[in-house]
């Protein structure tokens, strides 16, 4: 089974169905990559995450188990320069970067 465990940061969120979420996240070992998320909140963005990844096959799109580590978004909630840089620098990651990579 191809499963791995990483640290990284969510880029983007968007909902599937009522309890479930497709997220983007960014690793250094894995690089950008989705997986569905099974929840009752989404996760925040520009946030890092203890991540858990686990699929039948490579590549099937697989399910994610994400554990809080640093809310990076907190930072900068009082200053609305970084808390935009920030936003931006997670879309552009998750725009520009291949999947898997």
């Amino acid at each position: 089974m191809p499963d791995w465990q990483d640290e990284g940061l969510v880029l983007s969120t968007r909902r599937h169905g009522e309890k479930a979420a497709v997220i983007s996240v960014f690793t250094q070992e894995h690089g950008r990559h989705l997986g569905l998320l099974h929840i009752k909140n989404l996760p925040m963005t520009a946030c890092f995450y203890q991540i858990r990844w686990h699929a039948r096959l490579s590549e099937h799109l697989g399910n994610y188990t994400l554990e809080a580590l640093e809310p990076l978004a907190a930072r900068y909630l009082d200053d609305k320069k970084r808390l935009a840089c920030l936003a931006t620098l997670c879309y552009l990651l998750d725009e520009l970067l291949p999947e898997r990579e």
